[in-house]
């Protein structure tokens, strides 16, 4: 897999950070943890085709299934296996549809709607004008509804950091939220083989080294590594392109 366009595609997008809420990890999080750290996006596949075979799936496992389309979708488009991309943006779109006639329409079931819209809007750059404002309207609300919402947090910070200013972007305070969201995760207990924590992590470090603060992302890249000293992509990749 080449991460270096992983990350890029990733860092376009309104919004990295998806279902940090402190829900109770599955049986499957563990295996996507696993297959977050060492780039095995087939396995990442696999857990998607396991849940999505169960004739029924509660709420929670719902959201969690939305989790593993939002990271499957950036990997897809990072390769530019747009076909693939499409196929699961559909598969996302429908899911939260179903979630909101379900009564489930809360801050990550908004915040969904925003990310899924920014994936759309980097398949189709002329439909910017009509998707961009749409996805920061749902993300907004997302922290709106829920400020204390990790997820709604992390996204709000994502899209301060990449919308215009024009817009109402602003980078510096797009970084705030973010490391709101990181140690919201670590005060609550739930960073720990939380694939999201480094997610969120990573991107900072990204945006602080492309703010001019390379202190700040080196610093960023060895924390990540004392927390998770077997992530590839930032021990062998990451980390030591910025080092050089």
């Amino acid at each position: 897999m080449e991460r270096k366009k992983y990350i890029r595609i990733r860092i376009i997008l309104i919004s990295l950070a998806l279902l940090i809420c402190g829900s109770s990890r599955s049986e499957y999080s563990e295996r996507i943890y696993s297959a977050y750290i060492t780039g095995d996006m087939n396995e990442w596949e696999n857990v998607i085709n396991e849940i999505e075979e169960q004739e029924t799936l509660t709420i929670r496992e719902k959201k969690e299934l939305l989790e593993y389309y939002y990271g499957y979708v950036g990997f897809l488009l990072g390769e530019g296996k747009n076909s693939g991309a499409k196929k699961y943006i559909t598969k996302a779109d429908d899911l939260i549809y179903r979630l909101e006639n379900s009564g489930s329409s809360d801050a990550m079931v908004l915040a969904c709607k925003g990310i899924f819209l920014g994936y759309k809007m980097n398949l189709s750059r002329i439909k910017t004008p009509v998707l961009g404002p749409m996805c920061m309207k749902y993300i907004n609300k997302a922290y709106e509804t829920d400020p204390e919402n990790i997820q709604a947090i992390a996204d709000k910070g994502h899209m301060l950091y990449n919308a215009p200013s024009l817009f109402g972007g602003d980078k510096k305070e797009g970084i705030i939220y973010l490391e709101r969201a990181v140690k919201k995760l670590e005060d609550t207990g739930t960073a720990k083989g939380n694939w999201m924590y480094l997610n969120i992590l990573t991107g900072l470090a990204q945006y602080k080294n492309s703010m001019g603060d390379r202190q700040g992302a080196i610093d960023t890249y060895e924390k990540i590594i004392a927390f998770e000293p077997d992530y590839v992509w930032v021990r062998d990749e990451l980390y030591p392109e910025l080092q050089k």
